[in-house]
């Protein structure tokens, strides 16, 4: 079975919200986890060899 990369379009169809509050609570969530300091996010995107940036379907 492979990866399932749902877009936040198909999350809000799923849970009957509009488009805009996923985006907002992943936001929240992604800001208390660097404010934590236990967690942050790349300043760039790693590129290299063995990195795959695609997505399958």
């Amino acid at each position: 079975m492979g990866k399932e990369y749902r877009t936040l379009f198909h999350v809000a169809t799923s849970y009957g919200v509009s488009e805009p509050t996923p985006s907002r609570i992943v936001r929240q969530v992604e800001d208390s986890l660097i404010q934590s300091g236990l967690f942050n996010l790349p300043k760039d995107i790693p590129e290299g060899e063995g990195i795959d940036w695609n997505v399958e379907l």
